[in-house]
C-alpha cells in the first residue's frame, strides 16, 4: 500500500496565539524532518516509548508513505507533533492513527483545536471509503490516549494484553474506535461488555491463559464435553465455552446456547482453532449472536466472543480488528478470518473528493 499526500502545500493551516501553525505530511527523503521525529521521541519519552523502532531513522525512511502517512505539526519551522495515518487493504474499511507525540506547543494545539485535526484525519478516511477510524495507543502513554479520546472522539473498545514490545516486559495496548457513520457503526461498547473483557484479560494476565474449570455439561450422547460454563461475577455474567468439534450435533449445540443465553447474561467463546468454527459462526448467527471482540490466549488459544445483547447486536467485525501487526491474532481465525476482511462498505455512503 502506498500514500500519497502532498507535504506542499500543508494540510492545514491554524493560528495559535502569534505563532502560526501548520500541518503538513512528512517526505521519507528529508531527511530533517525524519531527524525531527526522532528527536520529538526522544525529548517526550526518553526511551520508554514501547515500540523502539521509533528511535531508528531506517524506521522512519523504509514506512514513511508505503506502510503509512506521517504527519507533522510545526511552530516556526519546528516539528512539535506527529502522529502517523494508515489505511492498509487489507483491513478495508478501517483508518488506523499511532504513532503519536506531542510537545508542550503540540499538546497545547490539540487541545485547543480538536476538531479541525479531527475534521482533516476523516477527511483522509473517506477519501480512502473508511468507514471507521482506531487508534491503537500503549498502555503507559497517557498522551496518546488523550489524543484517541479528546481529539479524535474515539471510545476505548478492547485491550490487547501484552501488545507492545519494551525490553523484557511487554505493555498492553488499548484499541479506540470512532465510527464516521455512527447510526450504523456505534462507536462504544457497552459497559458490560467492556467489564467482560477487562475480567478475561486480567485473569489471562495473572495465569498466562484462562482455563475452564466451571461446571461441564454433555449436551448429546457424547463422553466427550463441548460445552463448558464458568461465572464472571465481577461483570456478572456467565461465560460458555463451546466445542464444536467435540458435539455430534452442532445444531443443538448452538440452540444449548441460544437457551442459556436468553435467560442472563452470557457470553460465547468460541475457540479460533476449532476446524469446525466457521460452520458453528454461522449457526450462532442464525440464532441472533452477534461477534464482539477476540479474546488473546483463552485456553492457550485465541477465541471468539458472541452475545445475544441486544445493545452489541449492532457491533461489527471491524471494531475490534486491530494494526496490521496484530495480524498473528487474525492469522489463527481460519475460514473466519475472510469475514473480517470481507465486511462491505456501507452502500449509500458518499464518495468524498477534495483537493
Amino acid at each position: 500500500m502506498t500514500i500519497h499526500i502532498s507535504d506542499h502545500p500543508p494540510l492545514a493551516d491554524q493560528p495559535s496565539g502569534d505563532t502560526p501553525i501548520s500541518i503538513r505530511a512528512l517526505s521519507p527523503d528529508n531527511g530533517a524532518h525524519i531527524r525531527e521525529v526522532i528527536d520529538l521521541f526522544e525529548r517526550r519519552f526518553g526511551e520508554r516509548y514501547p515500540v523502539q523502532s521509533v528511535y531508528r531513522g531506517t524506521f522512519w525512511k523504509h514506512h514513511i508513505n508505503i506502510r503509512f502517512c506521517s504527519i507533522g505539526l510545526f511552530s516556526n519551522r519546528q516539528l512539535i507533533g506527529h502522529f502517523s495515518y494508515c489505511h492498509d487493504i487489507r483491513f478495508p474499511g478501517i483508518a488506523f492513527i499511532q504513532h503519536a507525540a506531542f510537545d508542550e506547543r503540540g499538546s497545547d494545539f490539540i487541545r485547543e483545536n480538536p476538531q479541525r485535526i479531527r475534521d482533516m484525519i476523516e477527511r483522509l478516511a473517506l477519501r480512502h471509503r473508511c468507514h471507521s477510524i482506531a487508534c491503537l495507543v500503549p498502555e503507559e502513554i497517557s498522551e496518546s490516549s488523550y489524543f484517541a479520546e479528546q481529539t479524535m472522539g474515539c471510545a476505548l473498545a478492547s485491550i490487547w494484553p501484552r501488545f507492545f514490545p519494551h525490553g523484557d516486559v511487554r505493555q498492553d495496548g488499548y484499541l479506540f474506535l470512532h465510527s464516521l457513520f455512527p447510526l450504523e457503526l456505534p462507536s462504544s461498547l457497552p459497559e458490560h461488555h467492556r467489564k467482560c473483557v477487562d475480567a478475561l484479560n486480567r485473569r489471562v494476565k495473572s495465569h498466562g491463559s484462562l482455563q475452564f474449570d466451571g461446571p461441564l455439561e454433555h449436551v448429546d450422547s457424547s463422553k466427550k464435553k463441548a460445552f463448558r460454563v464458568r461465572s464472571l461475577p465481577e461483570v456478572p455474567a456467565n461465560l460458555i465455552a463451546v466445542y464444536p468439534s467435540l458435539a455430534s450435533q452442532m445444531e443443538s449445540l448452538a440452540d444449548k446456547a441460544r437457551n442459556r443465553a436468553e435467560n442472563e447474561l452470557t457470553y460465547l467463546v468460541l475457540s479460533s482453532s476449532d476446524p469446525r468454527s466457521a460452520d458453528f459462526v454461522t449457526l450462532l448467527e442464525d440464532r441472533g449472536f452477534a461477534f464482539c471482540g477476540i479474546v488473546p490466549m483463552l485456553e492457550s488459544r485465541n477465541a471468539l466472543l458472541f452475545s445475544l445483547e441486544e445493545p452489541t447486536r449492532s457491533l461489527c467485525v471491524e471494531k475490534h480488528v486491530v494494526s496490521p501487526k496484530e495480524s498473528s491474532y487474525l492469522s489463527e481465525l481460519g475460514s473466519y478470518e475472510r469475514v473480517l476482511l470481507t465486511r462491505t462498505f456501507p452502500k449509500d455512503t458518499p464518495v468524498v473528493d477534495f483537493v
